[in-house]
């Protein structure tokens, strides 16, 4: 095999994971719309902070909570299902806005695997846009020399 074919096989082994990822993504975020209400206590707040290169920085929303389904008491972490680039950087001032350590507040919990939980239902992002995005982009890899 020559290096060209190797690069295009790699290429479209990423982006055929990332489409996986994606459609994971579209999917629980649509099911969680389906999760029970449950209230729970924040533990802690933040923002995590990336910095590249060129100096520019991406932040992160993160958070700590703990609740009780059906008894038994859990820690989440996550805020939302979306996009790779919505669920990973997204405002963290919109997301957790208003919301302090020690606070009470309404997370969604599966009721199947109640380890699982999210702060906001649904899922965020663009899945047409990007599905098309990672189709154009595999289709260019096979057909262009």
């Amino acid at each position: 095999m020559d290096i060209e074919l190797l690069s295009r096989i790699l290429l479209i082994s990423i982006l055929l994971v990332c489409m996986i990822n994606e459609i994971y993504q579209f999917v629980r975020g649509r099911s969680t719309m389906n999760w029970s209400r449950c209230e729970a206590k924040v533990l802690g707040k933040g923002t995590r902070t990336f910095w590249h290169d060129v100096g520019a920085d991406e932040q992160k929303p993160t958070i700590k909570y703990e609740y009780r389904f059906e008894g038994n008491r859990y820690i989440g972490r996550r805020i939302k299902y979306g996009d790779l680039w919505t669920e990973k950087f997204s405002r963290p001032s919109v997301n957790l806005a208003g919301v302090n350590s020690g606070d009470s507040l309404e997370v969604f919990v599966n009721p199947d695997h109640p380890r699982q939980a999210v702060l906001h239902r649904g899922y965020e992002g663009n899945f047409i846009f990007n599905m098309a995005m990672f189709c154009a982009v595999i289709v260019a890899a096979i057909y262009v020399s």
